[in-house]
């Protein structure tokens, strides 16, 4: 095996084609395809989960007791119990398991060819020891459910060692059960539904319980107070969404409803905001300055104004380009009544739409604005002046079609840098 780095904040557009969205990431390359490392942090267990990539994917255990060491060598693996004679079974369950084993690389796994029917078995040492796959040996998509779901404890622990497992793992969610050191009641309670609640979430979502006093960061991450512990927070990871739980989470059937709401998409997120600004911070220049809290009410069913606003990031060098700029298309409307001209630190405020994807993003809200989804982007403004900006303007305006607003250029943005994003 060989040794690699990239800087992954200079090189951004190899980091999008290998999905790098934190800091920092490994990721194993075999045969042009990447696996990103979920283990712990240290040296001894990096090196080990790259030996056991530099070997045959999956292993060959001649007999009984070849089985028997190499299932207690991990806390979870995997063996294909197949039969004798190779005329027996197809090539294509061996190119399935193949497949499988190359796709799912922290999960060890083998093949025994002492079976006279065909299974394949996960053992573990968490839960039930010996979970046997039910379906067709060559169905590649299910083997992989089957893996992602089985593979992790049914309920984990957060800690230094698991967080990777925990936010990096194949599941839509991740529902976490936050609580103080001390077993009261309401904790033990809280603990048996989740447990109960995760039982029948398996494969959906990622369930893990949360010392909070040991680990205080994430009552900030997950905006939950110290006096209202115990309690549930979904996370959607991948859309960087919170949805808590306004109950107490010790009944299991509401448990596992909350997260199924959040799982289609009926449940409503908590978006952070900065405090609203007063007084002279209500303005930077000309430009107001609007957060989380204020942005819709600003923006939607104005009807004495339109609105164009800036969504940027303060650490972002297209933002910091774009901002004198903004401050004199301010400065040019200022005193015109029909039009605000605003921004919004975006990195610091959660919006429900749109998701600023990459900084800065400059949208136009026409008056009377009733939905989100009105917003008229401008492609690319990074490079934009301000006589660029305004002529775009007064093109929306004007009424323009968003597809005709565009610059007549091409421009830069920058995307979100992935250690300037909530990092757990």
């Amino acid at each position: 095996a060989r040794l690699a780095k990239v800087d992954a904040a200079e090189h951004t557009a190899l980091a999008d084609v290998h999905g790098v969205i934190n800091y920092p990431t490994l990721k194993w390359f075999h045969r042009g395809r990447g696996t990103e490392y979920s283990g712990g942090r240290t040296a001894a267990l990096i090196a080990e989960w790259v030996a056991r990539r530099g070997g045959e994917p999956l292993k060959l255990l001649p007999n009984e007791s070849a089985v028997a060491v190499f299932v207690l060598s991990s806390p979870v693996a995997a063996v294909a119990y197949l039969p004798a004679a190779i005329e027996a079974f197809t090539p294509k369950v061996v190119e399935a398991l193949t497949a499988l084993a190359e796709s799912a690389p922290d999960v060890p796994m083998g093949r025994a060819h002492h079976a006279d029917t065909p299974r394949f078995v996960l053992s573990r040492a968490f839960d039930e020891p010996n979970v046997t796959y039910e379906g067709s040996l060559t169905d590649l998509p299910a083997l992989q459910r089957f893996v992602a779901a089985e593979s992790l404890p049914l309920v984990m622990e957060f800690s230094s060692v698991t967080q990777q497992q925990i936010f990096s793992a194949a599941h839509p969610l991740q529902a976490m059960l936050l609580h103080g050191s001390d077993e009261t009641e309401q904790l033990a309670l809280a603990r048996r539904a989740f447990r109960t609640a995760a039982a029948r979430l398996r494969g959906e979502a990622v369930c893990a319980t949360v010392d909070a006093e040991q680990h205080p960061e994430l009552l900030d991450f997950f905006d939950v107070q110290p006096q209202a512990l115990p309690a549930l927070v979904v996370l959607d990871k991948a859309a960087n969404r919170r949805y808590p739980l306004h109950a107490p989470p010790t009944d299991d059937s509401v448990v596992e409803g909350h997260v199924r709401d959040v799982l289609a998409g009926e449940a409503t997120p908590s978006l952070r905001s900065q405090p609203q600004p007063e007084g002279r911070d209500a303005f930077d220049g000309d430009v107001r300055v609007l957060v989380g809290s204020t942005y819709e009410q600003t923006v939607l069913r104005a009807a004495a104004h339109h609105t164009v606003i800036m969504l940027y990031a303060p650490w972002c060098s297209h933002s910091k380009r774009l901002s004198p700029e903004w401050l004199a298309l301010a400065q040019r409307y200022k005193g015109d009544g029909e039009l605000v001209v605003a921004k919004l630190d975006a990195s610091a405020n959660e919006l429900r739409q749109p998701e600023a994807l990459a900084f800065p993003m400059v949208l136009f809200l026409h008056a009377n604005a009733t939905s989100l989804d009105a917003a008229v982007e401008l492609p690319e403004p990074a490079r934009a002046d301000v006589e660029q900006l305004a002529a775009w303007v007064e093109r929306m305006r004007d009424g323009e079609r968003p597809d005709e607003g565009g610059m007549p250029h091409h421009l830069d943005r920058e995307s979100p840098q992935p250690d300037k994003k909530d990092e757990l």
